[in-house]
């Protein structure tokens, strides 16, 4: 007999997760108000957007915030937990002092993820909830972030981590008395793995939802899924993920091997003689 992933992950400790809208991939506000006005007519409460260009992210909250008039909850994604060429930790925190006044739930990556004392500092100098990292694989990874109290709100994503490691993450967040918002992004694959995480795990108060055109995902979907005031109940779920494989997959979205990694290429080309 086939059963939900969550009862062979040990049962439900909740009947329903908090779960938010996440895209906001914007650089002007008016598709930015239009994608969240989309999530709030879909059930959602929460909305997280993404930092395009640092400049401009504290006008987009501003118009988002007066826009919705406290009717959704936001999040900031400041996307430097990996990046290339970070900002400065004065930057993060000059952002924070920015964002102060629209009661964001919480601030996320503000600094590189191996930039402990990066992420202290912005932590210690902010009135705002600093949240990590997502890139973080195993438990013993986060060993030293718990130990210094890097965090407010732990992330960890579920394609990253995976189900046991998740489940001795989301052990660690408790012992530390952390709260845990499950991190996903991609297809219904990875949102509902961290759906069923979040449904067995006491301490997680939120998991994400990757609120973009994915291709696949309506190809995918056992049936639509109904967000209901901010929450997804445990009762939708099927057996497994509660995803399936449709033929039509294969054809409309073929398999084209490739010499080079597209993740990691870049056009520009240097010599170094």
């Amino acid at each position: 007999m086939c059963v939900p992933v969550y009862q062979i992950l040990g049962g439900l400790s909740k009947t329903s997760t908090r779960i938010y809208a996440s895209n906001g991939l914007f650089d002007k506000h008016e598709p930015l108000i239009e994608d969240v006005i989309k999530a709030y007519n879909n059930g959602f409460r929460t909305y997280k957007l993404r930092v395009t260009d640092p400049e401009s992210i504290v006008f987009l909250v501003d118009k988002l915030f007066n826009e919705m008039k406290g009717k959704i909850d936001i999040i900031v994604d400041a996307v430097q937990g990996s990046c290339a060429n970070p900002w400065s930790v004065n930057q993060s925190i000059k952002l924070c002092k920015e964002l102060e006044k629209y009661k964001i739930l919480w601030l996320e990556e503000p600094v590189r993820v191996e930039n402990i004392d990066g992420y202290i500092e912005v932590k210690e100098n902010s009135n705002i909830n600093i949240a990590g990292a997502e890139s973080l694989p195993t438990a013993d990874s986060f060993r030293q972030y718990f130990e210094k109290n890097t965090f407010d709100v732990v992330q960890f994503d579920i394609a990253t981590s995976g189900f046991s490691e998740g489940k001795k993450i989301a052990s660690a967040s408790a012992l530390y008395q952390k709260p845990l918002a499950i991190h996903s992004w991609g297809s219904v694959i990875s949102i509902l793995s961290g759906v069923h995480m979040a449904l067995v795990t006491s301490n997680c108060v939120y998991t994400e939802y990757g609120f973009m055109n994915h291709p696949l995902n309506e190809y995918l979907l056992n049936e639509s899924l109904q967000i209901n005031d901010g929450y997804l109940q445990a009762s939708q779920l099927g057996p497994g993920l509660g995803v399936k494989f449709n033929e039509k997959m294969e054809n409309l979205f073929p398999y084209i091997p490739s010499e080079i990694n597209t993740m990691i290429s870049f056009e520009e080309t240097f010599n170094l003689l």
